[in-house]
């Protein structure tokens, strides 16, 4: 009977540690996978695919952009750049 105890003890102990690594291999990747995948654009912080967010623009201008000059950069409530308010190269 001591045996039959030692043996439950044995594979609930093995069980467990199984158990255990198995949930911590998923909810770290899961963690990592929705830190980069789930960029959340209004929040004020360029994240994932990102250009830009509210008044952060990564130091961006409008004369950092192919074919204008200067003006006033803005930033999309989808996280794109606004040019409207860029100047072109034309006269």
């Amino acid at each position: 009977m001591r045996s039959y105890f030692k043996f439950l003890s044995f594979v609930f102990a093995l069980s467990l540690a199984a158990f255990s690594v198995a949930c911590d291999d998923d909810s770290s990747s899961n963690n990592t996978n929705n830190t980069n995948n789930n960029a959340e654009c209004g929040n004020g912080i360029i994240e994932g695919d990102e250009v830009c967010d509210g008044t952060s623009l990564g130091g961006t201008t409008c004369a950092d952009l192919e074919g204008f000059t200067g003006g006033e950069l803005a930033c999309t409530g989808t996280c794109e750049f606004d040019t409207a308010a860029c100047t072109d190269e034309t006269c």
